[in-house]
């Protein structure tokens, strides 16, 4: 067991230990082992911030932009969860269940027991978990489910910028203004890899002259899931999680 999960153990009540780390996982057993599956799940609310990398799609594979090239850095958000853990008494752990949920959203809205109803792929499943050792003669199992809760859900959305494109005729090359000068950002890309504002920049070719810009060329087959949308400006916009029913998960 985990300094971690003595620490849960402790702030639901359960660990008979002294203060400090575990050193008896008997206290544990012996202490899940003296209630029953009717017995209130405990919960626990934790508050989650940090800077998600958003690099991979949903198949892990690397994002690009509308025109087929990778961005200039790797693309980051800053994002807010709340993290809610549910722990329970069950007669055995069960793995199928486990496997079928573990980093799974919810394909509709999910009323989490004792806290109200998120929306359609606003909850993550992170991986279901024993909170103590257990034997097979073991009477109950303490089980931890852990949700985690986002406002603006778990796909992915990532501006549609980059710095190269093609021309008319299929070349690639580089973003210039309409001097043929070089660009101090990345441009805005339409869902065929176009400027969104084509009349203020063209393609120049490592060897030749700046020109017209071209849509992407051949186009892009966008993996499941991938679409471009217009918020204020386009984004690509995919899940990075497979969405599933969270009806059975409690249950």
């Amino acid at each position: 067991m985990a300094v971690g999960d003595c620490a849960l153990l402790g702030w639901l009540g359960i660990c008979r230990s002294p203060p400090g780390p575990c050193r008896s996982r008997r206290n544990h057993r012996g202490a899940f082992e003296m209630t029953t599956p009717t017995t209130p799940a405990a919960v626990r609310v934790a508050f989650e911030h940090d800077a998600e990398p958003m690099g991979f799609d949903f198949f892990g594979v690397p994002v690009r932009d509308t025109a087929g090239f990778s961005f200039d850095t790797d693309p980051t958000r800053q994002v807010f969860d709340v993290s809610i853990t549910i722990v329970r008494n069950e007669l055995f752990f069960d793995l199928p269940k486990a496997i079928r949920f573990a980093m799974t959203v919810n394909d509709g809205p999910y009323t989490i027991p004792g806290f109200g109803t998120i929306g359609e792929e606003q909850g993550l499943c992170m991986p279901m978990r024993p909170l103590t050792e257990f034997t097979l003669k073991s009477t109950y199992v303490p089980v931890a489910y852990n949700i985690k809760a986002r406002k603006i859900g778990w796909r992915t959305n990532i501006k549609n910028q980059g710095r190269n494109g093609w021309t008319a005729a299929g070349v690639t090359g580089k973003f210039v203004n309409t001097n043929a000068e070089d660009v101090d950002r990345p441009v805005l890309l339409d869902a065929v890899g176009l400027p969104m504002f084509p009349d203020k920049f063209k393609v120049k070719p490592n060897m030749g002259t700046a020109s017209a810009a071209g849509p992407v060329s051949p186009p892009i087959p966008w993996q499941a899931g991938y679409r471009v949308e217009r918020q204020g400006g386009f984004v690509l916009r995919f899940r990075q999680y497979e969405p599933v029913s969270f009806e059975p998960l409690l249950k």
